[in-house]
This record gives structure tokens, C-alpha cells and sequence, in this order.
């Protein structure tokens, strides 16, 4: 209790943001544990559309503006052509602080970050015209057959260095990965078989090397399967089948943080890469 005459020092934007944070880790992590996957697949649905952000300023994001498909501060908007409706409310999260300096070695001028700060962005769902002017969509709605997107996935991942091959696999058993050639269960529909190379190629790309010694095998499935689904959803592709897998590995708070800048940093590669090899396969 205060004392007679003192007042409660008012809470930092900081603070809000690092506690709102917190409170949705904790929360998807004990929604999990009891057996409940429909939470952690929405952040993932949600990840899906805003892929380029952290995995802190998703989870902001996500709390204050479920529905939003993308975001970008007000003068961002302007500068794009659109304008933020009046009274809007704004999203907080957290932005770099750049500063300018001089490399010591050839003296060129180069920025580096040295800081994080609360900054406000707006969701493209409260542009005054966006239902009679909305955003260009990188993918195309896709019919049930997704074969011309699992061609394209498979040539991208042959286009940085790994192959992908289909063969007869133990029963029960969809993908196999050494690091070196990713190999799809024969005979399973291009969705399954989609899913399977997405959540392949994530192991591929984390989960071996020196830097994933030690790694629990619960976590590294936990990050190819998110990993997977997030780029599935992005590509307008449901899978229902995520939840069960998700559900066999127990996930405690501690795991999903260490997990998230994984899952990040994971999809932001797959994206990368689908989108410089974007055209090689027709879709």
C-alpha cells in the first residue's frame, strides 16, 4: 500500500510493451501444455501475414490487432499514397534506434543499431480506401491441387544448394532430411507432401551443424513444424494436420522463447528464398 500523499509511478510505454510480451508467451505456452493448439496456430495464421517482423513485435502486434494484415507508421503510409482514418488507434511496438557513424577501417559511413524504442504503426485495415483500394498480394488464391506450388518450393530449395527427391520411406514415416538432400515419402497428395518438404527444409536449415548441437529434438520439431505452418498459411494454404503434430511434443514457456527468434528467423529465409526464385517455376 502507498503512503497518505504518494502516487503510483505511471507505468513506461517500455514497460507495457515487455509485460504485454510476457503475458502472451506465458499464455500460448500454458494453452499448449494443457493440450490446446487453436491459440498458438491463430499467432502462427498471424505470423503468416506479417513475416518480416520480429518475433516480440509479432506477438505486440498480435494483442493490440488481431485482424491486421499488414502495418507501417503514418508517414509510412503517406509516403505509399494512403492515408490513416481519423481516429484510428495506433499499434504499438518496437522500432530500431539507428545511429550514423564512420567504419574505422575505411571510413565509410555505415548505421548500426543501438537501440530499441516504443514507436506507433497503424494496420492497413484503417487506410480510409482499403476496401475499395486494397494491397497487392505477393500469391494468387490456389485451387485444392497445389502440385505447381510444391514444383516451385522444390526448385527454390534446389536453387540454394539442396536437393529434394522422392522415395519409398518407412511406414508412417513423410520426410527425411541429412543436411545435404531432403527426401519426400512417395506417394503422398502435394499437400502432405508440401507440408512435409516446408518442414524438412526448416530442419535443414537450423537444426544441423555445430550451432544446433545439444538442440532438444521437442524444440526443433516445435520450430520446423511452426516454421511450416506459418508458410503454408502465408501461401493460402490450410493444413489441418499441424495441431496433432504440435500436440505430441510438450512445450514449456522456457522452449517456446527460445524457440520464437528460431521460427523467425526461419521463415524470413524460406520467404527470401521463394520470393528470388519467384517465376522459375509456373504456378
Amino acid at each position: 500500500m502507498l503512503a497518505p500523499g504518494h502516487t503510483k509511478p505511471p507505468v513506461s510505454r517500455a514497460d507495457e510493451l515487455a509485460a504485454t510480451t510476457q503475458a502472451a508467451v506465458l499464455a500460448l505456452a500454458d494453452r499448449l501444455d494443457r493440450g490446446h493448439t487453436a491459440e498458438y496456430l491463430d499467432v502462427l495464421a498471424f505470423w503468416s501475414r506479417l513475416h518480416r517482423y520480429s518475433y516480440r513485435n509479432l506477438l505486440l502486434i498480435c494483442a493490440q490487432r488481431p485482424d491486421a494484415s499488414r502495418v507501417a507508421g503514418y508517414t509510412t503510409w503517406r509516403r505509399l499514397g494512403r492515408q490513416v482514418a481519423r481516429g484510428s488507434t495506433a499499434i504499438w511496438i518496437w522500432a530500431p534506434v539507428v545511429a550514423r557513424e564512420r567504419d574505422p577501417e575505411d571510413g565509410a559511413a555505415i548505421e548500426r543499431c543501438v537501440g530499441f524504442r516504443p514507436a506507433a504503426v497503424y494496420a492497413a485495415e484503417d487506410l480510409v480506401d482499403i476496401a475499395d483500394r486494397p494491397l497487392p498480394s505477393l500469391w494468387r488464391p490456389l485451387p485444392d491441387d497445389v502440385e505447381p506450388v510444391y514444383r516451385r518450393v522444390a526448385a527454390a530449395i534446389w536453387a540454394s544448394g539442396v536437393q529434394v527427391a522422392e522415395a519409398a520411406l518407412p511406414a508412417g514415416v513423410h520426410g527425411r532430411t541429412d543436411g545435404r538432400t531432403i527426401v519426400v515419402a512417395a506417394g503422398l497428395d502435394s499437400r502432405h507432401r508440401l507440408a512435409t518438404l516446408l518442414h524438412e527444409w526448416a530442419h535443414q536449415l537450423a537444426h544441423f551443424g555445430p550451432a544446433a548441437a545439444g538442440r532438444e529434438r521437442e524444440q526443433c520439431e516445435l520450430e520446423a513444424e511452426s516454421t511450416a505452418w506459418v508458410v503454408l498459411r502465408h501461401l493460402g494454404i490450410d493444413y489441418p494436420f499441424a495441431a496433432d503434430y504440435l500436440l505430441t511434443y510438450r512445450v514449456t514457456p522456457a522452449r517456446l522463447w527460445a524457440s520464437l527468434a528460431a521460427i523467425a528467423g526461419l521463415t524470413r529465409r524460406m520467404f527470401g528464398a521463394l520470393e528470388n526464385n519467384a517465376g522459375e517455376v509456373e504456378s
